[in-house]
């Protein structure tokens, strides 16, 4: 069983337009936090004019025009269940603060008052103390509460009229007697042959009327057809709407308070992307002409390498030679022949060294070319005992 029971506040059943904590980012933002979890109330479509009547025997506390918010609103309290309920967007009221009512009482009728964007009752429902104040204000939703909880409130149906009984048939009506009928006939002209004292005139004028009133009702269902389809279309625009005020919202969170500010800020930003951009592509270009006269150079130092190390391989041989040379020269007799020869040989490898010294691009100094005379002296004196001028020969 609900812990509370009221009576339905209207005749009619209403569709739900906006139920109890929707769009929680919406009234999120509108609220500045106060309302984190969502809607705080329910929303019902009313037509202009919908007649509100009193949902328990309470009392009147409040009796507001021209809230920014709820524009004209009422709110009833009882005080025995220690309940309360407000009525927003109102038309009008017919009741006054301290005023008390009875359950059923006609008490204001709905309108589209305060920040609404359509006709519709919004109803808040909270608990409050024996004083009348209310509770749970710290639950995210003002202390307000859903009216629609079934295991929280029980909503009776507004008692029916009572269909008002038939009128009972009328008495037989006496048998005309055939004589001449003027215009206009009444019933005590013709003798009781229409009812209440109508006229044929009147007669038709009510069947006109009938098929009046059977056209209005088929049109009727189709505008509330229509209307539907309005409040649906209504509803995802308002959803658009708000959307739209969360960003722009943000946008002004970040300081910006027109489009044109903010499309600036992105055509800087963009500027300074496509610099970055040309940036990077100019430093993978000369990147890679780094990289490639690196391979060149490296490809050059190998090709100077190998032409020194092909250098020096001739100035073995050249030695080789030398010793080949010297160790014929112990059998012949021609000394000054061989030593001549052997001088050129010596000259040759000093050209030759110079030739790889240059091709490894390290140049050649006056130490290197008499250290390679004083080594070629040498050896020659160790081999043929010679002085240190290769052309001054004597034989030991």
């Amino acid at each position: 069983m609900a812990k509370y029971q009221i009576q339905d506040f209207t005749i009619e059943d209403f569709r739900i337009t906006q139920n109890y904590g929707d769009n929680v980012e919406y009234y999120k933002t509108v609220s500045k936090g106060a309302l984190r979890n969502g809607h705080e109330g329910v929303d019902f479509a009313t037509p202009i004019g919908t007649k509100v009547y009193a949902p328990f025997d309470g009392k009147i506390v409040r009796d507001a025009v021209g809230d920014r918010d709820y524009g004209n609103f009422v709110v009833i309290w009882d005080p025995v269940q220690k309940i309360a309920l407000w009525f927003c967007h109102l038309q009008d009221s017919i009741v006054e603060n301290g005023q008390t009512v009875k359950k059923g009482d006609y008490i204001c009728r709905t309108n589209n008052t305060g920040r609404s964007t359509g006709a519709h009752c919004h109803v808040n429902f909270c608990e409050t103390d024996e004083n009348g104040y209310r509770l749970n204000t710290g639950n995210g939703s003002l202390g307000f509460l859903n009216v629609m909880d079934s295991n929280l409130v029980e909503i009776k149906p507004y008692p029916k009229a009572q269909p008002t009984p038939p009128p009972p048939p009328p008495a037989p009506a006496p048998v005309a007697t055939a004589q001449p009928i003027s215009n206009p006939v009444t019933a005590s002209q013709s003798g009781g042959v229409f009812i209440n004292g109508q006229t044929l005139y009147t007669q038709a004028e009510y069947n006109s009327a009938m098929a009046d009133r059977e056209r209005f009702w088929k049109e009727r269902d189709q505008a509330y057809s229509e209307r539907d389809k309005a409040l649906g279309q209504l509803k995802d625009m308002m959803t658009d709407r708000d959307l739209f005020k969360i960003q722009l919202t943000g946008f002004h969170a970040m300081g910006y308070t027109t489009v044109e500010e903010l499309q600036a800020v992105l055509k800087e930003k963009d500027d300074k992307i496509e610099l970055l951009t040309k940036e990077v592509a100019e430093t993978k270009r000369l990147a890679s002409t780094f990289a490639s006269e690196a391979k060149k150079a490296l490809d050059e130092d190998s090709t100077a390498i190998e032409i020194g190390l092909s250098a020096l391989q001739e100035a073995k041989s050249l030695k080789n030679d030398l010793v080949a040379i010297a160790g014929a020269a112990e059998t012949k007799p021609d000394l000054k022949n061989m030593l001549a020869r052997i001088d050129g040989l010596r000259r040759m490898a000093e050209k030759t060294l110079v030739k790889a010294s240059k091709e490894v691009k390290a140049p050649v100094t006056e130490e290197q070319v008499q250290k390679v005379q004083k080594d070629t002296t040498s050896f020659f004196s160790k081999i043929f005992g010679l002085n240190s001028s290769a052309k001054e020969v004597r034989v030991q």
